[in-house]
């Protein structure tokens, strides 16, 4: 009891205390981010940084489309396998059910879709001028087939059509 490195599986990818480590490594790249966001902000580069999420996110919606139509048509297909926490098992990827999903590089459908709320209300708020970028992670969204994130996105814009109503003149 308490010896979790023992327990650790021995064909394990990496030594406990480095699995350890890669946790708080990430708790720590989330808060240096959240820095850099705010020092972005505070220098006025919101529509640079709006830009650039927005491309982000088309850029993910052409990949995850990619690799939605390779799966169907027998294209070669980007890596989106990892070694589970044993070392022996290879997760892959495979649909029991009719309805295939887009997924992209992520591991799950539904974080793709939550991934791309962001980017998507960006490219709607900047408008017309945007439609290309809307329709693409709109479709992709809807075609990850997450309830999770096709409802988040829903409660998304009746809020904003709420708190903005866009049907009332220049907002």
């Amino acid at each position: 009891v308490g010896d979790f490195a023992k327990i650790m599986p021995p064909l394990s990818t990496t030594p406990y205390l480095v699995f350890v480590s890669l946790r708080f490594l990430t708790i720590i790249s989330v808060l240096c981010f959240s820095l850099l966001l705010w020092f972005l902000l505070r220098q006025g580069r919101f529509d640079h940084l709006r830009r650039f999420l927005i491309r982000l996110g088309c850029l993910v919606s052409i990949v995850g489309l990619y690799i939605y139509v390779a799966q169907i048509v027998g294209l070669p297909e980007l890596p989106r396998t990892r070694v589970g926490t044993s070392g022996l098992a290879v997760e892959e990827v495979k649909f029991t059910y009719a309805f295939h999903r887009v997924l992209g590089t992520f591991r799950e459908p539904s974080h793709l879709a939550e991934w791309l709320i962001l980017p998507m209300f960006l490219a709607f708020s900047e408008g017309k001028k945007r439609i290309f970028s809307q329709i693409l992670m709109s479709v992709t969204m809807l075609m990850t087939g997450s309830m999770t994130g096709i409802c988040s996105s829903g409660i998304g814009f009746v809020a904003a059509l709420i708190l903005f109503n866009p049907l009332k003149g220049k907002q």
